[in-house]
């Protein structure tokens, strides 16, 4: 994707803010550049005047609301906007108001006067209410709410200029609020009564139909993946509740009943209400929240429908065939349009879109393995030879030539100048040893595939050896961070031992932070003499990819990827971008246990 940045060196004006009702997706901005000088535009958040011209004050995406320009923060942080459905955390109390957290960048008020207390839904708040404000809401508690941010300060002014034309009062914001102790909530209708000069917000309820609610779970994911909808409130077929918020996060409880609703107040009888809960919608609502997260590894968007639709894939107590079905509904929302824009990615911590677990792929048999890695494999490819004109890969040896070297020549319609290939690691042996994995490789691909391999030497010498493959990837790989190179994809193998390429359990290897490649003598395993990508290439790499098949390993995979083998270097892997994936057979998935990892 191409973005067009303007910057303050240039002041460089977004012509496109005066000509264009929507600001496409793809121009960026950074302070100090010039948004526009059209007089008749409004300034928004993000943007100060000077000398006529309105200036970005942040980095972001600029965004235009009929003749209101503003420019939306590049930020780690949820950042809120008119409407949203947010769930936030009690911070602070302090004198008459409540301080709320809600993954912004600002905490909210929330004032006691605007809290509906029992007696009455507008009855005055009294000193014993002040006195009892840690009964109805102490720190750590939850609280959702329809949030109204930034721009009710300009629509304030806006109010306030034009007042003497309207017939009618201050404009009425609608917010629903459902505040929650973790183990109940309450939900509230309520309306902006005070814009602070911060950008904060007073909010005032007006309705007690509202009240606390039994026993949840709280589940955090990336904002991003939740939409703006027309609710945020559901109730599923399988018979809970669920909060969608804006910040990312959601809010899973047991549905309320009329008379619960009805009630509203702080009056209910918490301990009697949790346990009135059984364990089956106990369960339930565990089963939803590990489907929340499922689709959040995945980067599926958070709806109702996608949630209900993994949670019926999971009722099956088949394993493979969860899987399987999981995996359907992957495929469908990823070729549904489901791609991040750059504005879908703003508000969320961009180098935190995947789980730290990565993705698990089953594949039931030698066929299926060549299928996915062969799809997995192709998209790489292309994606680099389109975007940088060149793909650099390396693969590992041992067994996986006999793997990866037939899935590399199935890939016909690849440009194959335009790919480099490297060895992982390599012994100290000749091409023609069997010992020798680029050897094995060469003895299986076609020559205009095999001309693509990176060669090493010389073999009788381990540290040159070492220096002049490092030299070779200098000379190949330009793209570096923090001066590490960026392989676009690392085909990995893990060993019984959880060794991976030659870096093995505790070996001093495991710490060198200098080399690219490093020279080891004394490798555990046979032959001694070998050379290997260091770790911090390895974790700067674009893509990961681990393949394991059979059933001895699939006990050590289930602990790395459940931080339970931290000490083994394949668990060492960590790439920077998240992107790591786990392809098994059904001998290694079912040794894995994934469903119990999952669910």
């Amino acid at each position: 994707m191409t973005l067009e940045i303007a910057g303050p060196s240039s002041f460089k004006e977004l012509e496109v803010i005066v000509t264009e009702r929507r600001v496409p997706e793809n121009k960026l901005i950074v302070p100090g550049a010039k948004v526009t000088s059209n007089p008749d535009f409004m300034r928004g958040h993000g943007t100060y005047m000077r000398d006529d011209n309105l200036i970005a004050s942040v980095g972001g995406t600029v965004e235009q609301v009929n003749k209101l320009v503003s420019v939306r923060p590049l930020k780690s942080r949820y950042n809120g906007e008119i409407g949203d459905v947010v769930i936030g955390r009690i911070t602070e109390v302090q004198q008459k108001r409540w301080k709320v957290e809600t993954n912004s960048r600002l905490n909210s008020t929330l004032l006691l006067s605007s809290v509906n207390l029992p007696g009455g839904e507008l009855r005055r708040k009294s000193v014993e209410d002040e006195r009892m404000m840690r009964e109805y809401l102490k720190e750590g508690d939850l609280i959702s709410v329809i949030f109204l941010f930034y721009f009710c300060l300009i629509i304030y002014y806006i109010h306030c200029l034009y007042q003497s034309f309207l017939n009618y009062s201050f404009v009425n914001f609608k917010l629903k609020y459902l505040i929650d102790f973790r183990r109940c909530d309450f939900h509230y209708q309520a309306e902006v009564q005070k814009i602070h000069s911060d950008g904060q917000l007073s909010l005032h309820t007006r309705n007690l139909r509202y009240g606390k609610l039994s026993q949840g779970t709280l589940v955090k994911i990336s904002p991003y993946l939740v939409k703006r909808r027309k609710s945020h409130f559901h109730t599923l077929p399988c018979g809970v509740s669920v909060i969608f918020g804006r910040n990312g996060y959601i809010w899973i409880a047991p549905v309320a009943s009329e008379e619960q609703n009805m009630t509203g107040g702080y009056s209910q009888n918490l301990e009697e209400a949790c346990l009135v809960v059984p364990m089956k919608i106990r369960s339930v609502i565990a089963r939803v929240a590990n489907c929340v997260n499922i689709l959040a590894m995945y980067h599926i968007p958070l709806y109702d429908t996608t949630v209900v639709l993994a949670y019926d894939a999971s009722l099956n107590s088949e394993r493979a065939l969860y899987i399987q079905k999981l995996n359907v509904l992957i495929m469908k929302f990823q070729l549904s349009n489901f791609r991040l824009t750059v504005k879908e990615m703003l508000g969320s911590d961009v180098n935190e879109r995947l789980s730290s677990r990565g993705k698990v792929m089953l594949v039931e048999n030698f066929t299926d393995l060549n299928d996915k890695l062969g799809l997995y494999l192709r998209e790489i490819l292309e994606k680099a030879i389109a975007e940088r004109n060149c793909a650099k890969i390396a693969v590992s040896g041992g067994s996986m030539p006999t793997l990866i070297a037939p899935l590399l020549t199935r890939l016909e319609d690849i440009d194959w100048s335009k790919v480099r290939i490297f060895a992982v690691d390599e012994r100290m042996v000749p091409l023609n040893d069997i010992e020798s994995n680029t050897g094995a490789y060469m003895k299986i691909l076609p020559s205009n595939i095999s001309q693509s391999f990176v060669h090493y030497g010389p073999v009788d010498d381990t540290v040159q050896c070492a220096k002049n493959y490092e030299e070779q990837i200098r000379h190949f790989i330009k793209d570096t961070e923090e001066g590490w190179p960026i392989f676009d994809l690392l085909l990995l193998g893990i060993g019984p031992d959880g060794h991976t390429c030659s870096l093995f359990p505790e070996h001093p290897l495991l710490r060198e932070n200098v080399k690219w490649i490093a020279a080891i003598e004394d490798s555990p395993k046979p032959p001694p003499r070998r050379i290997t990508l260091t770790l911090p290439v390895i974790n700067h790499a674009r893509y990961v990819a681990f393949i394991s098949t059979g059933r001895n390993k699939g006990e050590l995979i289930r602990g790395i990827i459940n931080g339970q083998n931290s000490n083994f270097p394949a668990a060492m892997v960590k790439p920077k971008s998240g992107n790591i994936s786990w392809f098994m057979d059904k001998e290694a998935f079912d040794a894995y246990d994934c469903f119990t990892n999952c669910l």
